[in-house]
């Protein structure tokens, strides 16, 4: 008598039975990386030829996530197939600098440009050691955070200090996944604007530094709050007020929703990402000079 397990079909069911969880394995262990390039700062091209910058905004899923750099500045990122191990690492052939790495987000330009530069000094690379990466000006600071999906997988950025990144401008998208981001000329116009498009999430746009962070509903709510009003003895002054000189020169009417409202968004971004980053320096900066302006 055949042995059953002899049988084709029970040989098929076998080798399924073992590859679709190795299968399923490898389809989730997918990590996001940014995927974006810089190409060439020729004044003759368009903007979007010259390059894409790196954002949440736009991912890919991979089995680990690449940063390329030629010796002319011009750079690339995105997803591989390579297996590598989970720490970006970078090696250099000929005129080409190839940083690896296995973790969500993990080819960050931030991290990615230190990395890079610790590299090169450490190779006393003469061909690199003044690259310049082909960018924009990027002089604004911005937060990147928020709810993105790629490929049907859901990827929560937290907002806190590592996050913070640099664009020409900022940008919130709000809908079924809020989350804001560093644009640059390379991906379009740069006009200050709410814009919704039909079946579309709404795209904000702004140009100061941290105008972009995502609050929560509670510190929302705690921000639109009216200031609670003490009734007070009236009195006849008999010297009149001074008059508080803002850094800008300019003075508005008396607002205590105002003050009330920056004094609360200050708080908020120093509770979130602590006062030891610039950016947050400077937006604190604009938070004071706007609270004076109202007082």
């Amino acid at each position: 008598m055949c042995d059953p397990t002899d049988s084709f079909p029970f040989r098929q069911e076998m080798i399924l039975a073992i590859m679709l969880p190795l299968l399923a394995a490898r389809a989730t262990a997918e990590v996001a990386c940014y995927q974006c390039y810089g190409n060439s700062m020729d004044p003759e091209l368009n903007a979007t030829d010259r390059g894409q910058l790196c954002s949440i905004d736009r991912l890919c899923l991979g089995e680990s996530c690449y940063f390329n750099v030629q010796e002319t500045g011009e750079w690339s990122a995105g997803c591989s197939e390579r297996t590598v191990p989970p720490s970006l690492i970078c090696t250099e052939n000929y005129n080409e600098t190839a940083c690896h790495c296995m973790g969500d987000l993990c080819n960050q330009f931030k991290s990615v440009n230190e990395t890079l530069l610790n590299f090169w000094d450490s190779q006393n690379d003469t061909a690199f050691s003044n690259v310049s990466l082909v960018l924009p000006g990027l002089p604004v600071h911005c937060i990147e955070c928020g709810n993105v999906t790629v490929n049907g997988r859901t990827l929560w950025v937290p907002c806190a200090e590592r996050h913070i990144c640099r664009g020409d401008f900022c940008v919130t998208k709000r809908g079924l996944h809020p989350h804001s981001f560093c644009g640059s000329i390379w991906d379009g116009s740069d006009e200050e604007r709410c814009l919704k498009q039909a079946g579309e999430e709404e795209t904000c746009v702004c140009k100061t530094n941290m105008c972009n962070v995502v609050l929560s509903p509670e510190a929302l709510e705690a921000m639109m709050k009216a200031p609670e009003t003490v009734p007070t003895a009236t009195t006849s002054p008999t010297t009149p007020p001074k008059t508080k000189k803002c850094k800008n020169t300019m003075k508005f009417s008396p607002n205590a929703q105002a003050v009330l409202m920056g004094q609360k968004l200050g708080q908020v971004i120093s509770g979130g990402f602590g006062t030891d980053s610039n950016a947050v320096k400077e937006f604190n900066d604009g938070v004071d000079t706007h609270i004076c302006n109202y007082e």
